[in-house]
C-alpha cells in the first residue's frame, strides 16, 4: 500500500480477530498511502478477550484515521460495540472528512455526551451514517448532531427495522424520510418520534391494521408522502379508510399536508407492465393524490388478475372495479375465465373521467358483444394508449376473431402473444393478412409459439423476420426508450415520441416459445432481429441451433441491454 502511493479508494476486510497492534499498523499504512476513501469491514472481530489490557481502546488506531489530512470518506462496517471500545482522546479535529459511516450501535446512555462533544470537530462533514439501538433516540440524536454540523446535508440513522434519512441545510432539518419494516408487536406510541413535524415521508413494508393506519394519518402532522405494503385483499378497505380519514381531518379543520399515498405489494416493488409475475397471484396497487387542505383526490390503480379468476369468484376485484374502476390505469385479465371484468369496467358510471391507458385481454374469452364492449371502453378513456392481446389460433372461429381484433385495433397493440395451436395451420393465414409490422406499428412486445406444436413453420419464416425487424427509417432513439417501468406512476415509457419519422417501434421484448425452424430459417430470423432497444429475448423450447445462437451472440453490441 505504501509503495503504491496512487491508491485513492480502499476497501478492506479484516478476516481475523485483529489486535490493537494490527489496527495500528493498518492505520499507519493508510496514512502513508494518502488514501482518500476508506471502508473497513470488521465482521470477524470477536469479543475483546484477546486484548484484555487495551479492551477499552482497541479501536482507537483506526478511529484516529479521522484526523488523517487526506481521508474524506471513512466507513466502518460490522464493528461490534464500536463506541464502547474507544477512548475520549481518540477523536481529533478534522477539516477534510466529508462522509463518516459507522455500522455499530451508538450507546447513547453512557457515551452520548462524549459523542456529541466530539462530533462537532468534524466541521466539513456533509454526510453522516449512524446506528442506534432504539428508535426512541432518533429525534434527540438528529437534533443534537445537526446543530453542531452546519455543512451536513444528509444524516442516516439505522435502528434495525427502522431507518431514517434526514436532509439538512445549514444545520437545520428540512425533511425526514423514515422506513419501518414491521410494526408487528408495536403500536404507534412506540414510534412517537414520528409526531415531530419534520417527519414528511414514511414507508412501511407490510400491511398494517386499520387502527394503526388511522393513527399514522392523524398523528403525523407534516406527513406528505406515505408508502405502505398492502395485501391485495386489503386494498379496497384501505382505500376507503384513507379517503374517509382525510375527509374527517379536513372537516375538523386540522392540518392536511398529505399529498401522496402509495399502496403497493409487501415487497414495495413498482408495478412493471412487462415484468415477470406469478400467474397464481392477483396484483393490485393504487396511488392516491390529494390537494392541500382538501378532501378531493385523484387515484391511479393497476390490476393484474390471476389465472382462472372469474367475477363470481372474486367479489373483492368486482367491488373495487365498481367503486373505483375509473382509476384503473392497467387491467390485465388475459388468464381469467371470461371478459366480465372488462364488462364491469364498461358498466361503471361516468361520474369521473376514466384513467385507463392499457387493457390486456384474451381472445378466447370474447363473447358475442365483446368487440362492442372493447370499443366502448376505449372510446370513454381519453388517455388510452396500449392494447395487449393474447390470441389463440385453434380453429376457424379463432382466426376470424383474431382478424377482427387486428383490423380494428392493430395500430393500438403494444403487446401481442400469438399461440398457434397444435399444428400451426392457422398462422400462415394471419401472416398473409397482416404481412408487415405496419399492421402493428406500436407493438413493443411480441410472443409467438406453442409448446405442443411439432410442425415446422417454414411458410412463416419471412413473416416472423418481418415482425422482429427494425423500422426502415433509422432515427435517434426516443427519450422514452429507457426502462419500460421506472416507478408505479410512470408506467408507459414504452411509447415513443418520434412516430412521425418511424414506421414502427422497435421491439423491447421477444418470446419465441417452442418455435421449430430449419437451421437456415433460424439464420434468417436471427439476422432480422432488431437489437437496438431489445431488453428481453426468450427462446424457451425452440430448436435453435448452436450456430444460430452463436450468430445471435455475435450480433449483440457491447452496450446492448438485452437480457
Amino acid at each position: 500500500m505504501v509503495k503504491a502511493r496512487g491508491i485513492q479508494e480502499l476497501e478492506i476486510t479484516l478476516e481475523w480477530d485483529a489486535t490493537m497492534d494490527d489496527l495500528r499498523s493498518l492505520s499507519k499504512a493508510v496514512a502513508k498511502a494518502n488514501v482518500i476513501q476508506l471502508t473497513v469491514h470488521g465482521t470477524h472481530f470477536k469479543s475483546p478477550a484477546l486484548d484484555v489490557v487495551n479492551r477499552r481502546r482497541r479501536f482507537d488506531p483506526i478511529l484516529q484515521l479521522i484526523s488523517n489530512t487526506s481521508i474524506q470518506f471513512l466507513q466502518f462496517q460490522g464493528f461490534d460495540n464500536f463506541f464502547s471500545r474507544i477512548t475520549k482522546s481518540t477523536l481529533a479535529p478534522s477539516s477534510k472528512l466529508r462522509v463518516f459511516s459507522v455500522q455499530s450501535g451508538v450507546p447513547f446512555k453512557d457515551k452520548a455526551k462524549f459523542f456529541n462533544s466530539r462530533i462537532e470537530q468534524f466541521s466539513a462533514l456533509t454526510s453522516l451514517e449512524l446506528k442506534l439501538n432504539h428508535p426512541h433516540s432518533i429525534v434527540k440524536v438528529a437534533h443534537g448532531t445537526l446543530s453542531k454540523l452546519n455543512k451536513l446535508e444528509s444524516l442516516k440513522i439505522d435502528c434495525g427495522d427502522t431507518s431514517v434519512t434526514a436532509n439538512a441545510l445549514e444545520g437545520k432539518i428540512q425533511d425526514v424520510k423514515t422506513t419501518i419494516k414491521s410494526f408487528h408487536g408495536f403500536n404507534f406510541d412506540d414510534f412517537k418520534f414520528l409526531e415531530d413535524e419534520r417527519f414528511t415521508d414514511l414507508t412501511v413494508e407490510e400491511t398494517i391494521d386499520e387502527g394503526l393506519l388511522t393513527d399514522i394519518l392523524r398523528r403525523i402532522p407534516k406527513l406528505k408522502h406515505l408508502q405502505i405494503g398492502c395485501k391485495t385483499e386489503r386494498l379496497l378497505a384501505t382505500v376507503d379508510l384513507v379517503i374517509s380519514a382525510r375527509a374527517t381531518i379536513v372537516q375538523e379543520r386540522r392540518l392536511a399536508c398529505m399529498q401522496t399515498i402509495e399502496l403497493m405489494d409487501e415487497k414495495l416493488t413498482s408495478f412493471d407492465i412487462f415484468g415477470k409475475c406469478d400467474d397464481k397471484k392477483t396484483y393490485m396497487q393504487s396511488v392516491l393524490t390529494f390537494k392541500e387542505d382538501s378532501d378531493s383526490f385523484d387515484m391511479r390503480s393497476w390490476i393484474r388478475l390471476k389465472g382462472g379468476m372469474s367475477v363470481a369468484g372474486s367479489r373483492l376485484v368486482n367491488d373495487f372495479i365498481r367503486q373505483y374502476g375509473w382509476s384503473i390505469v392497467l387491467l390485465d385479465e388475459h388468464q381469467t375465465k371470461n371478459t366480465t371484468f372488462a364488462a364491469v369496467l364498461d358498466a361503471i358510471p361516468t361520474t369521473r373521467e376514466s384513467q385507463l391507458e392499457s387493457l390486456w385481454l384474451d381472445s378466447r374469452t370474447f363473447a358475442s358483444d365483446g368487440f362492442g364492449r372493447l370499443d366502448s371502453i376505449i372510446k370513454r378513456s381519453p388517455n388510452f394508449k396500449d392494447l395487449g392481446l393474447y390470441v389463440w389460433l385453434g380453429s376457424e372461429s379463432d382466426l376470424k376473431k383474431a382478424q377482427s381484433l387486428f383490423t380494428r385495433h392493430g395500430s393500438r397493440l403494444s403487446m401481442l402473444e400469438l399461440h398457434y395451436g397444435l399444428h400451426g395451420q392457422w398462422l400462415p393465414r394471419i401472416a398473409s393478412l397482416f404481412s408487415t409490422r405496419n399492421s402493428f406499428p406500436n407493438m413493443v412486445s411480441l410472443g409467438l409459439g406453442s409448446q405442443f406444436c411439432n410442425s415446422y413453420l417454414s411458410s412463416c419464416v419471412s413473416w416472423i423476420a418481418a415482425m422482429v425487424s427494425a423500422p426502415p427509417q433509422a432515427t435517434s432513439p426516443s427519450m422514452h426508450s429507457q426502462s419500460l417501468s421506472q416507478g408505479i406512476v410512470n408506467i408507459h415509457n414504452a411509447r415513443g415520441d418520434s412516430e412521425s419519422t418511424r414506421s414502427w417501434k422497435a421491439l423491447k421484448k421477444i418470446r419465441l416459445l417452442g418455435v421449430k425452424l430449419q437451421p437456415e430459417e433460424w439464420k434468417t430470423v436471427i439476422e432480422a432481429i432488431d437489437l437496438s432497444e431489445l431488453q428481453h429475448l426468450d427462446l424457451y423450447e425452440s430448436n435453435i441451433t448452436h450456430e444460430s445462437f452463436k450468430l445471435l451472440v455475435d450480433r449483440i453490441p457491447d452496450n446492448n441491454a438485452s437480457k
